[in-house]
């Protein structure tokens, strides 16, 4: 199992990836595999994106879909390139937070599609 060249991988980091391997064979499971799942792991954008299209075919309204647009990519923009199971309460806090005092029907609303992806996520596996 490769852990990356010595160019571009700190020796630190190897180790902690070496580390985190033999734990895994520790425990009888192919370190290879696991690393080969958690690659698999769509990101938030990529389940968003799902959303999207689904409640975008749902409603009739341009306005409705800009808004569904609005808070998904513009609001919760910093959620997006993270991977979905990696998304946590302080995650989704720290999207809010900038815009619930001042945007309060908007932050619920984000707030809302931000558990309706991670539903479908949690749906999707």
């Amino acid at each position: 199992m490769g852990l990356g060249s010595a160019g571009s991988v700190a020796l630190k980091r190897a180790r902690e990836k070496a580390a985190w391997a033999r734990s895994l064979l520790a425990d009888g499971k192919d370190p290879i595999a696991a690393r080969r799942a958690e690659a698999e792991i769509p990101t938030f954008g990529e389940i968003a994106d799902e959303v999207l299209a689904t409640k975008s075919a749902e409603t009739t309204s341009k306005a409705s879909v800009a808004r569904l647009k609005r808070s998904l990519e513009v609001y919760a923009e910093p959620l997006r390139s993270m991977r979905v199971d990696l998304v946590d309460t302080a995650a989704v806090l720290d999207v809010l937070k900038p815009i619930w005092v001042t945007k309060t029907e908007t932050a619920q609303k984000t707030r809302g599609l931000v558990e309706t992806v991670l539903n479908a996520a949690k749906a999707k596996g």
